[in-house]
């Protein structure tokens, strides 16, 4: 996924007042202003809950996970800012790019694939699990 944040930037909004119990997680309904066909949600870092950051497949209701590590019930409410939005997009791989050696179960086929995977130290019984 490519973040394409530099473009467009929303925020999520809490859509009705939610109770997060100490030292749990809750799903939170959320809202955004805009819409877009697939997004990264990126976290505030100055809330009093965490919010992992995640990828969402389209629409403008959001619902994110909300983490409340602390021994206190907190408070969310209607139209609390808690995160950002921007539109994602899947970047294709570029062909050779990236060099992926053939192992068999017995280990390396080539001595060339030993060097790249530096495993050319590596005892026999540990190659086998390669």
């Amino acid at each position: 996924m490519k973040n394409n944040c530099n473009n467009r930037i929303t925020a999520l909004t809490v859509c009705k007042t939610t109770l997060v119990p100490p030292q749990s997680a809750v799903k939170v309904q959320c809202e955004m202003d805009a819409e877009f066909p697939q997004y990264i949600v990126e976290p505030l870092s100055d809330n009093k809950v965490i919010i992992p950051r995640s990828v969402h497949q389209g629409g403008s209701t959001p619902v994110i996970f909300v983490v409340n590590l602390t021994e206190r019930q907190v408070k969310l409410k209607q139209g609390t800012h808690l995160a950002n939005a921007c539109p994602a997009s899947v970047v294709p791989p570029v062909p050779g790019e990236l060099y992926i050696p053939r192992i068999n179960q017995m280990g390396c086929k080539k001595e060339k694939d030993e060097a790249v995977l530096g495993i050319k130290d590596v005892p026999p019984h540990i190659k086998r699990t390669l």
